[in-house]
């Protein structure tokens, strides 16, 4: 089989670094290795660099064991690993589709409201799915009036920044959040404020202004050793286009906060240790076949109202009783967490699932038409 390349979309601050061979939190080298399984060339570039018109493009190719830049023919298959924000990348990505290059994970950042929406009227993932309002006075009073504990979130927010918690202790609600501004600390600390239900609607009016958060219920997260956790579930498509639940690892929020994301602090482990530990009346191998299940049915979900999806990160949490909800979803999964919970083989296949994908997309374009006759 002809090798053939496979695109790899970056933005600018990873593409820099990709002589080094680990430009961010991507393995440059698990692309490589799942490119010979599928007889592709990864090749690694901008949307500034590529040509439509010419259909070709700049990107690096590791070759003769190092990253070198090179103008390619342009991949008819792309996988998106960016977030481009703006009008005209918008209609540039589009552009490229409707030329017939196969972009997936063409969007690869979601509103958490518009995400909400979807799972929350879906027949049997919505009793999964906590209440949640875009953020407002009237919703906020409104939520206060219906939950003592809530959670607030940037509808764009990444890796638990700009997250909050509020609590109702007696007649006094306690906000706790890490401030949004420069300190000169190399590790902003976690602030905690009390304010009367009227200072508080007046406050998080002004700390919600600058741009649109979600409000919602607090889910009561099951611990382990005193600390909240939640499962980090990678769900793909592969070679045949299905969805595969790649892997999955615990992240267990500090001692000092309830956000569990690993730039926050957070720690990660085994999903069966953990649920083994912290629910040790329940059957963890049970449970973990229901988040399997889980997972793949929100992947499936998603993907019937957000074109073009394939390779998703998704945050689920477990109650003491077992039960399952919906956190949130990522669309440019950071896949660091399983190499550095020692999950080397689930790392590897993350980055194995997409290659296959980019595989099957293009041997399905080297078919004929239905009908055609020979």
């Amino acid at each position: 089989m002809p090798l053939e390349y496979a695109g790899i979309l970056l933005n600018s601050a990873a593409y820099g670094k990709i002589p080094t061979g680990r430009p961010g939190h991507e393995s440059l080298l698990n692309y490589e290795e799942a490119g010979g399984r599928y007889g592709l060339v990864p090749c690694y570039l901008r949307l500034e660099d590529i040509n439509p018109a010419a259909r070709e493009c700049i990107a690096y190719i590791f070759y003769n064991g190092r990253f070198s830049r090179a103008v390619i023919p342009l991949p008819s298959v792309i996988h998106n690993r960016a977030i481009h924000g703006g009008r005209a990348n918008r209609l540039k990505l589009a552009s490229l589709w409707n030329n017939g290059v196969r972009i997936f994970n063409l969007q690869t950042r979601f509103s958490k409201w518009d995400i909400h929406k979807i799972l929350s009227r879906h027949p049997t993932l919505s009793k999964h799915v906590p209440t949640s309002l875009p953020a407002g006075r009237k919703a906020l009073t409104q939520m206060m009036n219906q939950y003592e504990d809530l959670i607030l979130k940037p509808c764009f927010g990444s890796v638990g920044r700009g997250i909050m918690r509020l609590q109702k202790n007696g007649g006094v609600w306690r906000l706790h959040y890490k401030p949004n501004r420069q300190t000169g600390q190399k590790k902003q600390r976690w602030v905690t404020r009390y304010l009367s239900a009227q200072d508080l609607t007046y406050s998080l009016g002004r700390m919600t202004k600058k741009e649109p958060y979600i409000i919602q219920q607090t889910i009561p997260l099951a611990t382990c050793g005193g600390r909240p956790f939640d499962i980090r579930m990678t769900v793909q498509r592969s070679y045949g286009g299905g969805w595969h639940l790649t892997g999955m690892f615990a992240k267990i929020a500090p001692s000092h906060t309830f956000v569990s994301n690993v730039a926050q602090g957070g720690s990660v482990a085994s999903v069966l240790e953990t649920l083994s530990i912290a629910l040790p009346h329940l059957d963890a191998q049970v449970l973990i076949r229901k988040l399997q299940s889980f997972a793949q049915q929100i992947a499936e979900a998603l993907a019937e109202k957000l074109p073009h999806l394939a390779d998703v990160g998704l945050d689920v949490g477990v109650t003491e009783q077992g039960q399952l909800y919906f956190i949130e979803c990522n669309g440019r999964d950071m896949r660091y967490g399983f190499e550095q919970a020692g999950m080397i083989h689930e790392w590897k296949m993350s980055y194995a699932h997409p290659m296959g994908y980019a595989r099957w997309l293009l041997d399905l374009s080297k078919l004929p038409p239905l009908g055609l006759q020979y």
